[in-house]
């Protein structure tokens, strides 16, 4: 029993003083569009119960390049790394259609999808919450809880 003890106390010792302290990201490559959740803008004026919104966008630069960690820090080596590491390749075109219902005076329903175009594939995804709202006619506020899901 006391050999197990020794053993066990040595093997957490070990495994404890073996911990990674700092871990560094050298490339990310992302092949994914740009998808920005909906805006929602609520006016206590309005008697809208139903808002159908459509949106298209196009983009002229496809690709977005920059430096995520310049230090690299590991027990062989630190060493400063030069040149990009970060690469995001991005949809030349996105198309949203997005759909607002009001289910009472304070609760919201929305949720829409979306198609984003690439050259080697084609993404849809989409998006689902709940809007909360409140105020009055010159101070009014919406908060919407939901989720946004992507494939690629």
């Amino acid at each position: 029993m006391k050999n197990l003890v020794l053993i066990f106390s040595i093997l957490s010792f070990v495994i404890s003083a073996c911990t990674i302290k700092d871990a560094y990201l050298l490339h990310a490559e992302l092949d994914a569009p740009l998808v920005q959740p909906p805006l929602h803008l609520a006016s206590s004026n309005t008697d809208e119960s139903v808002k159908l919104n459509l949106n298209v966008s196009g983009l002229s630069k496809r690709n977005v390049e920059g430096i995520v960690s310049k230090y690299q820090q590991n027990k062989i080596t630190d060493s400063v790394y030069n040149g990009n590491n970060f690469n995001w390749k991005l949809a030349p075109y996105n198309l949203e259609l997005n759909l607002d219902v009001k289910l009472s005076r304070v609760i919201y329903l929305f949720g829409g999808l979306n198609y984003a175009g690439n050259d080697n594939s084609d993404g849809v995804g989409g998006n689902f919450g709940l809007g909360f709202a409140g105020g009055n006619s010159i101070n009014h506020f919406r908060l919407d809880i939901g989720a946004n899901f992507q494939s690629t």
